[in-house]
């Protein structure tokens, strides 16, 4: 963990240094860098997202849909993605051709690209029930599934206790797997749904949710 955390300070004083002390040409090249790598970082999740979606469909086997916003903000927030993709691509092959391409005449596809990512990182959280399993979706995390047999217990955490914390939402359930080398545990961000909805995950993880 100190190394994770050594590789994101050194890269933070990198930015520092090209945004005040490098030359122009530096600064355009790590802009160009960054916006890229933003880029293919956002579509990763993008893809991971989707992939999960029909490894889960909907089913008359469920028992709760519980969404974190109206799905307008994830279809509005997919489709600014979309439209960077295509400017970015039509970039690249105008450049391939010939033509300059540089992050600033990319022009309003920044803005697309940072409204999109907002609205699908909001419009992504999204918990389903079955009789025995959960299946949790998240843009950042992507999908998730264990059955209820899987889950060792669950708790309910507000902060910060280890590094790996800073990392995770502030107030979220912690559904620990019984087998935690094979299967992923499951962080579900509670701030963001309905406590109607928190309360029946509650209720459906029974004994297995630590009061702490």
């Amino acid at each position: 963990m100190r190394f994770i955390g050594l590789i994101t300070y050194s890269a933070f004083g990198a930015i520092l240094w090209a945004k005040f002390a490098a030359g122009r040409s530096v600064q355009e090249g790590v802009a160009g860098l960054l916006f890229v790598v933003g880029i293919l970082f956002i579509n990763v999740c993008c893809v991971r997202y989707l992939k999960g979606r029909t490894m889960s469909p909907i089913s008359e086997s469920l028992a709760l849909v519980a969404r974190s916003t109206n799905p307008i903000f994830l279809v509005l927030g997919m489709l600014g993605i979309a439209y960077c993709d295509v400017r970015f691509t039509l970039c690249l092959i105008g450049q391939l051709q010939g033509a300059a391409c540089s992050v600033n005449g990319l022009g309003s596809a920044w803005l697309f690209v940072f409204i999109g990512a907002m609205f699908t990182w909001a419009g992504a959280y999204e918990f389903r029930l079955r009789k025995d399993s959960i299946d949790y979706f998240s843009f950042i995390g992507g999908y998730r599934s264990l059955s209820l047999d899987e889950i060792n217990y669950a708790r309910v955490r507000r902060g910060e206790f280890t590094y790996t914390d800073r990392f995770r939402p502030p107030y979220r359930l912690e559904i620990i797997a019984a087998n935690a080398s094979d299967l992923p545990s499951i962080i579900v961000s509670l701030r963001v749904f309905k406590k109607v909805d928190v309360d029946r995950l509650f209720n459906w993880l029974g004994e297995k949710l630590r009061r702490e």
